[in-house]
């Protein structure tokens, strides 16, 4: 995946070209987390977007990428489920995930 500024993330811009964005969902001091929507299936899902500039380059994303792949395994009806993390080649993470119930 190209690399994106957090400005370009708005409703009905597709990234990865897979996950369409609907809305704004959260955000947090790190992330921002947008509603969306993946195309492939039509499931509704979170895209959690860390942008580059929270990390000192890409190798350095990438291990905190890989410290976050271990949710995947996790099977909980406490903790949402995540379904990818991506690394971006200018450094930014995506993380995606299911949505809240009732979400």
């Amino acid at each position: 995946m190209s690399a994106f500024s957090l400005f370009q993330l708005a409703p009905g811009v597709t990234i990865q070209d897979r996950y369409e964005i609907q809305g704004t969902n959260r955000q947090g001091s790190m992330s921002v987390a947008f509603q969306a929507t993946d195309i492939t299936d039509g499931s509704s899902c979170e895209l959690q977007a860390f942008p580059s500039g929270l990390f000192e380059n890409v190798e350095q994303a990438e291990e905190f990428a890989e410290s976050l792949r271990g949710w995947k395994d996790i099977s909980s009806g406490a903790v949402l489920s995540t379904r990818a993390v991506e690394v971006v080649e200018d450094g930014s993470i995506l993380v995606i995930t299911d949505l809240p119930t009732g979400e």
